[in-house]
């Protein structure tokens, strides 16, 4: 599973100045939690058990996709499942040539190409 989560160091509307991050966090809105912060982005690749296997921090303003490939470099041949920020079948398939990684997510209704029900429901459980 890659998976990357908002890791907020110093509370929004603090100085930032005068903070020890001030180097290397930064500033980014969160979609999913609805929130700004200022920090980093933990981005992890674990077990379908929830052992985590690779993990890095990168700053908030990161993209997504830069951030994955962080950490997808370091296992190889795997099936990884991710959420739909990771769609993108030309981004997909340089990572499948890259490390031999193949990337599954859940496709939106309007793509052309879709895949068997059971992984989207398998992508979609609860944890």
């Amino acid at each position: 599973m890659l998976d990357i989560k908002p890791v907020p160091v110093v509370g929004y509307k603090r100085d930032k100045c005068q903070s020890d991050f001030t180097a290397s966090a930064d500033y980014r809105w969160c979609t999913s939690r609805k929130m700004n912060y200022f920090g980093y982005k933990l981005v992890l690749i674990s077990a379908l058990a929830g052992i985590p296997l690779v993990y890095s921090l990168v700053p908030a303003s990161t993209d997504e996709r830069l951030a994955a490939e962080s950490v997808l470099g370091c296992v190889h041949g795997c099936r990884i499942f991710a959420d739909k920020g990771f769609i993108g079948g030309e981004w997909q398939s340089d990572i499948c040539k890259t490390t031999g990684n193949q990337i599954f997510t859940p496709k939106r209704a309007n793509q052309l190409q879709q895949q068997p029900k059971a992984i989207d429901k398998f992508i979609k459980q609860p944890a």
